[in-house]
């Protein structure tokens, strides 16, 4: 799994071609919201969560390969940023 130090966020597999898994590790954190943007900034994918939690499993199936940027929102208010490649 890959961590983001400053949000505490991890996310696996990366590359990853069927199913991503996104974790928040802070206590009491919850993931909100997940956003898909490809390289040309254009959102491709949103999940909203009307039952937050800590971790979720994204289907990534329906993407194109490629770079993406996944943006991840958290109930704290914070956002972390991710370079995600979809094969």
């Amino acid at each position: 799994p890959l961590l983001d130090s400053e949000s505490k966020i991890i996310y696996w597999p990366n590359p990853v071609s069927e199913i991503l898994e996104v974790q928040s590790i802070l206590p009491g954190q919850s993931i909100h919201q997940i956003q898909f943007f490809d390289m040309g900034g254009r959102m491709v994918l949103e999940q909203k969560f009307t039952h937050p939690s800590s971790s979720h499993s994204i289907r990534t199936s329906g993407l194109d390969a490629g770079m993406y940027l996944l943006v991840i929102y958290l109930s704290n208010g914070t956002k972390s940023t991710e370079k995600l490649i979809i094969e």
